[in-house]
C-alpha cells in the first residue's frame, strides 16, 4: 500500500505546484496565521513540495516527512531558503509510533 501511495505522489510531484497554485494562494494567509503559533521542535506531516516552508516562522527545529521522494526532492530545494533547522525524512505516517 505504501509503495502504491508513494508512486502516485511521485508522479504527481512533477506538476503538483502548477495545478494547485490557486488553492495554495487562497489559503496562504490563513496557513501563515496558524503556523505563526509554531515554536521549537515541530513535526510537519505531509510536507509535499515544501511550499509551506515559506509560511513558517524562522528559527524552528523542523522535522518534515512525506511518503514521496519526488515531493521531497522539491522540498530539499526550498529548504535551502528556510532560516532554521530542517530534518527531511521520507516516511509514511503509518510507519511512525
Amino acid at each position: 500500500m505504501k509503495r502504491d501511495c508513494a508512486a502516485v505522489w511521485d508522479r504527481s510531484s512533477k506538476f503538483y505546484d502548477f495545478f494547485f497554485w490557486g488553492m495554495q494562494n487562497r489559503y496562504r494567509l490563513a496557513k501563515k496565521s496558524i503556523f505563526a503559533n509554531a515554536k521549537g521542535r515541530t513535526l510537519f506531516v505531509g510536507i509535499g513540495t515544501g511550499t509551506d516552508l515559506a509560511l513558517l516562522p524562522p528559527g524552528l527545529d523542523l522535522i518534515v516527512i512525506d511518503v514521496s521522494s519526488g515531493m521531497l526532492a522539491q522540498t530539499r530545494e526550498r529548504a535551502k531558503e528556510y532560516e532554521g533547522n530542517i530534518d527531511i525524512q521520507q516516511v509514511s505516517i503509518e510507519e511512525t509510533d
